[in-house]
């Protein structure tokens, strides 16, 4: 492809690039299994294929207890804890960053673009991940989920909401000057909810069959052209 584009066939020029996390920065397949592994066997549950607990990377946790597995909402958020309890302790060191990914956040630095994750995990794990791979010092704020009252389910899971959450905390009121950059359709729909334009990458754990259905205003296949549709 010589030249990258969007479907309006204009190449983008924004301001603030939103990412999400888990799938589109760093590939966290290790330490998530070893958490759902962990919570399932709580329950004398035990998944052989992995793929199907990767297939969940980048969704509210809680939900996917209960719509998987069948789980009570009360269960669900006794499983969470489980699976937290593993991420906060071991999984969230178990990861690696794609490759590429520094170099793109340099290159938006460079451009002077202001980096902001928007990840649907709690703020606090998204936010050591981060120092942990040494990529904090590339983002402005971090905007995702926090824990809920009580031992209640958290807050602000839904991407549309953590999105929302975002923009406002960083005063962004012209949304033209922002993009979400994610794996999942989550990330597309949330940004549409928004109306801010949106990448999709296919080198995540999305489908691109899902990708395409969410109708990002582009699809990027490695961090590489991430950086070249947004720094031209």
């Amino acid at each position: 492809m010589e030249e990258l584009k969007t479907k309006n066939n204009k190449i983008f020029h924004k301001k603030y690039i939103l990412f999400d996390l888990d799938g589109t920065l760093i590939d966290p397949a290790l330490g998530f299994g070893n958490a759902w592994e962990f919570a399932l066997k709580k329950y004398n549950i035990c998944v052989e294929d992995m793929s199907v607990l990767n297939s969940f990377i980048g969704l509210p946790i809680q939900d996917s207890f209960i719509q998987h597995f069948g789980f009570s909402q009360q269960q669900a958020i006794e499983a969470h804890k489980y699976f937290r309890d593993y991420i906060m302790n071991k999984g969230i060191f178990e990861y690696s960053v794609y490759n590429g990914i520094i170099s793109l956040l340099n290159a938006l630095k460079n451009a002077e673009k202001t980096l902001i994750l928007a990840s649907s995990k709690l703020i606090e794990f998204s936010d050591k991940t981060l120092q942990h791979a040494g990529i904090d010092i590339f983002f402005s704020f971090i905007s995702g989920s926090e824990r809920g009252k009580t031992g209640g389910k958290d807050i602000r899971t839904d991407k549309a909401e953590v999105i929302a959450f975002a923009l406002e905390q960083c005063n962004i009121s012209n949304l033209s000057e922002a993009v979400m950059i994610g794996d999942k359709y989550q990330d597309i729909i949330g940004a549409k909810q928004n109306n801010i334009s949106s990448i999709g990458v296919s080198y995540g754990y999305g489908s691109l069959e899902e990708l395409q259905k969410a109708q990002p205003d582009y699809i990027a296949n490695t961090p590489i052209e991430i950086a070249k549709i947004l720094c031209k």
